[in-house]
């Protein structure tokens, strides 16, 4: 079993995202960009422009409920079933209002398939990526709207004590 680390999977999910085409047909000429930025609140702080995106990665926890996990973990094992949250938060710029809704439903569509197409063997180690719908959802003063897609992930960690 493969083990891999979460800037690992940071930095294939971004490369992943940026590679994707958008299916919602009226914006599909704006792709997405990985902006690295700020917190405040536990939030993004993320320039409005549509697509504009930065993962935000909650702490990772071992996954002793589960099967698996149970199987990988204890007796000196060095490796463990781990998750997290996982949110993507993205700007929405001078969507049309009528679009907006639309758009944020084929984005995390496209966002969810894109992780899937991440799992193990394509990411060694990287095991799955659950939608759990949206969060944070906040429109400004001049209708530019932020959204948390969130998944909860799963990968197979290295515990062996240093």
């Amino acid at each position: 079993m493969n083990t891999i680390t979460t800037t690992e999977i940071a930095a294939a999910v971004v490369a992943k995202l940026v590679a994707i085409t958008p299916t919602h047909e009226a914006l599909r000429s704006i792709g997405w960009a990985h902006v690295p930025s700020s917190r405040k609140g536990g939030r993004a702080v993320l320039p409005p422009a549509t697509r504009n995106f930065d993962l935000i990665f909650g702490a990772g926890q071992p996954l002793y409920r589960t099967t698996p996990a149970a199987a990988w973990v204890g007796g000196g094992a060095s490796r463990c079933a781990y998750g997290c949250r996982l949110a993507i938060a993205v700007s929405y710029a001078g969507v049309e209002p009528e679009l907006l809704e639309h758009v944020i439903t084929a984005d995390n569509v496209d966002l969810h398939l894109a992780l899937r197409q991440l799992r193990d063997p394509t990411l060694a180690g990287f095991s799955n990526a659950e939608p759990q719908g949206l969060s944070n959802i906040d429109v400004d003063s001049e209708a530019n709207v932020y959204v948390e897609h969130v998944f909860t992930i799963h990968w197979n960690q290295a515990t062996t004590p240093a």
